[in-house]
């Protein structure tokens, strides 16, 4: 019978809940420019690596390519991006962002400047980096193949318990995390 009320449930939970809270708040501190926290990602992602295919754009998100792909379809209706020839591929174009796709980015950096300095205030600094070193170990774990596969089975040398203080020692598996950040 599984546990309803222990530690890891409690904070997958909140972690849940603080993830659709930054999505929401993402999506209302960009509403007026016309994006959403998804397209945001997509554009984010030009910024950060240059013109590029949407399968090496949604390698970078850490989403499925046809995702990917159809937001970069609507983006393009919109006039945020356009899609030109590659010449290295004659089938996978590149997306590059127009004019008033960065002019969108430029003002939506300037507004979430002022929203992440208005939340960050509310905790000392000590306080974030340690929650985000945490996280991320908690990621690192998660990325890796030290987890029991069935409930009841426990790795024989403790690596999840080692990941927490190590992370970056632990060999990674097959499960991708995004390198671009998940909101502004």
């Amino acid at each position: 019978m599984p546990q309803e009320n222990n530690a890891v449930t409690e904070f997958i939970h909140v972690v849940s809940g603080l993830n659709s809270g930054l999505v929401r708040s993402g999506d209302e501190l960009m509403q007026d420019y016309g994006l959403t926290n998804a397209r945001w990602r997509v554009m984010q992602s030009i910024q950060q690596n240059g013109v590029q295919t949407v399968a090496r754009m949604a390698r970078s998100i850490g989403l499925k390519r046809q995702g990917v792909q159809r937001i970069v379809n609507e983006l393009e209706q919109e006039g945020f991006v356009r899609l030109i020839d590659n010449p290295d591929h004659k089938r996978a174009r590149l997306v590059e962002p127009t004019a008033a796709g960065a002019a969108a980015l430029d003002a939506v950096s300037r507004h979430y400047d002022n929203w992440a300095g208005t939340l960050e205030s509310r905790f000392s600094k000590d306080r974030l980096e340690r929650l985000t070193r945490d996280l991320k170990a908690m990621q690192e774990i998660l990325m890796n193949d030290n987890l029991p596969a069935q409930a009841g089975e426990h790795p024989a040398d403790n690596k999840a318990e080692e990941a927490l203080e190590t992370p970056s020692g632990i060999r990674r598996s097959g499960v991708r995390l995004p390198e671009t950040p998940l909101w502004p």
